[in-house]
Parts: structure tokens; sequence; C-alpha cells
């Protein structure tokens, strides 16, 4: 039943109340039945609803207070849908594209010796470097799309930091390589020592492995902030 009826009928049913003993509390007296009683209880009656009026009122207050709280609440959840939503499509790409980079540079770090000497070269060590390589760069060009510019003014000073250190190990790594963006293609398809491979390169990728798996930390601990629900399972 709609609130406004509710509220009705309540009125309704005072309004009858009152007017039924109304006569009895003016004329009553002598007579006897309920008209003597109304008469010699009129205070007591009168106190009685007051204090029921005082209890309705008090209901509807708070029923009036918990409508005000849940439109406002709606109109919260409408003004922030699109911040909410560019986080969303945030979250739907970049942590997965942070651990597939982190995998595959300890994927190349495990090949190689615990004095952090290059490893035996092979097909396979060549393809888990080429796939960190190109992950790292392409994750860092995607600091420069629309999604990443939407979600940027609400970054945290923690998110802001990782990011920022991320940012310097990728461009730390590029430093070390060609800037011909083809040597990767045949990275994938040589069994040979790269050319341009330094030995740095052992010791960058490794702290770059640390730093992304701190800025994926960082993103969804930002995100179930921002979202207010757990963050994503990766």
């Amino acid at each position: 039943m709609p609130g406004h009826a509710k509220s009705a009928i309540i009125v309704f049913v005072c309004l009858m109340t009152v007017m039924s003993i109304l006569p009895p509390a003016l004329f009553g007296g002598v007579r006897g039945g309920a008209w003597k009683f109304v008469a010699e209880y009129q205070t007591l009656i009168a106190g009685a609803m007051a204090v029921a009026a005082a209890l309705l009122t008090i209901r509807q207050m708070r029923a009036t207070d918990r409508m005000q709280i849940a439109n406002h609440e709606r109109q919260i959840n409408i003004a922030t849908l699109p911040t909410k939503l560019a986080i969303s499509k945030l979250m739907g790409s970049l942590p997965r594209a942070l651990k597939h980079c982190s995998e595959k540079a300890s994927e190349f770090l495990d090949l190689c010796d615990d004095q952090g000497r290059e490893p035996i070269w092979n097909q396979k060590a060549n393809f888990a470097l080429g796939m960190s390589i190109y992950g790292y760069r392409h994750v860092l060009t995607s600091f420069n799309d629309i999604r990443f510019a939407a979600c940027a003014p609400y970054f945290t000073a923690d998110l802001d930091g990782e990011i920022s250190e991320f940012t310097q190990w990728v461009e730390t790594l590029n430093l070390t390589l060609p800037e011909d963006a083809a040597f990767i293609a045949k990275l994938f398809h040589s069994d040979d020592r790269p050319e341009w491979f330094a030995d740095i390169m052992i010791p960058v990728l490794s702290d770059l492995a640390a730093s992304t798996e701190n800025l994926n930390i960082a993103l969804e601990q930002w995100s179930g902030l921002m979202l207010d629900i757990p963050p994503p399972v990766l």
C-alpha cells in the first residue's frame, strides 16, 4: 500500500475517534455507559491520543528520512556512474596486461642462473624475453589512451607513485633496446643470443617485474575503494 494511502487511513481513523468521543466529553456526566466513561476519563483519553499522535509523527518522520537518504544515494549513484564505468573498463584490461608482462618477465628470469647471468639461449628464452618487452611497451602506450585518461583524475597518491615508478622502469628498459621495433618479431623465431642484449637488462627486468606486481596491487586497492566492491580476481 502506498505511503500516502496509509497516512490517509490513519488520519481518517483519528478523526472518527475524536468525533465519537467529542460529544460525550462535552455533554457527558450523569449519563451511564460510554458517555459517563468518556466524561470522567477525557484527560487520560486525550493524553493517550496525544502520545499515539506523537508516535505516528515520529514514525512518519523516520520514513521520510529514509526516503530522502535513499533518493540521495540514488542521485549519487547516477552522478558517479560515468566514473565507475570508466574505472570498470580500465580494470577490465590493465591488470591482466600487467600480470601477463610480469609472468613473461619472470619466465625469462627463471632461465637465468642465481648470479643473474644470461640464460642458455634458445627459442623459449627469446620468446619469453620478446613477450615481456612487447607487453611492457604496450602497457606504457595504453597510459595515453582514453580509458586511462578518464580515470587519471581519480588516482590516489599511492597509485600515482606506483605508476610513476613503473613508467621509469619501462623507459629504462627501452634505453637498452634497438630503436627499430622489428627486433621483437625477429626474436620470436630465433634460437640465438640477441646482438643487442646487455647484462644490465636482467636486473632491470627483475626490478620491473617487482614494480609491476606492486602496481597491480595498488590498482586493485584503488578500484575497490572507488567502486566500493571487492577487487577483481585475476
